[in-house]
């Protein structure tokens, strides 16, 4: 893989899985199931939308064991933009069915960078949370207008190419999340952010 802290592991309560990407491939995401932690892994991919290649350096992912869905988040360039998709699984046994070529979450312009890391969560009312930087460090928060469910799909524009509401955006300067903690019942966010 081309970081090794980006493999996103999780447990459906049948089979473990494992969500990465590939130095060697940037147009799939790949991932992997196994009914124990030993393996055997069998490896599966999906192809992400046309033009649009995965930087690599940023991958996140929630799994709602009440629906069976998991959502990833990943760092993507298409030509000069970049920023963050996700995409949608709902899962059935050993398969995972993706959603079609799913919006941005937030996206950029100028050069990217796979130094950034994002972090997704639910909040109480199911909405999701995303936090990740810009180009430039600047600390991003944001969130859907949608509940987590089977047929997620958010439909905000709050500006162009973003799909996800802004909620805040920090002070221009170099910084790096690190960690994103959630408590879902009392709706409270713990972001720990590096400053370089």
């Amino acid at each position: 893989t081309k970081n090794s802290q980006q493999r996103k592991i999780f447990y459906d309560g049948t089979y473990w899985w494992c969500v990465y990407f590939k130095s060697t491939d940037t147009t799939r995401m790949y991932y992997a199931y196994s009914s124990t932690p030993a393996g055997p892994w069998i490896e599966l991919n999906v192809l992400l939308p046309t033009g649009c290649t995965q930087d690599g350096g940023s991958i996140d992912l929630y799994f709602m064991p009440s629906t069976m869905v998991v959502i990833v988040t990943y760092r993507f360039t298409i030509g000069t933009a970049n920023g963050f998709r996700y995409l949608r699984g709902n899962i059935s046994g050993a398969t995972i069915t993706w959603s079609a070529n799913t919006p941005y979450i937030i996206s950029f312009s100028g050069a990217a960078s796979d130094e950034y890391q994002n972090y997704i969560t639910l909040n109480s009312s199911n909405k999701v949370w995303n936090a990740c930087s810009d180009n430039s460090g600047n600390p991003y928060t944001m969130y859907s207008d949608n509940a987590l469910s089977t047929s997620f799909l958010d439909s905000s524009a709050n500006g162009a190419g973003t799909t996800f509401n802004v909620a805040t955006i920090g002070a221009t300067g170099a910084y790096r999340y690190r960690s994103f903690m959630a408590d879902t019942g009392s709706n409270t966010m713990l972001i720990v952010i590096n400053e370089t």
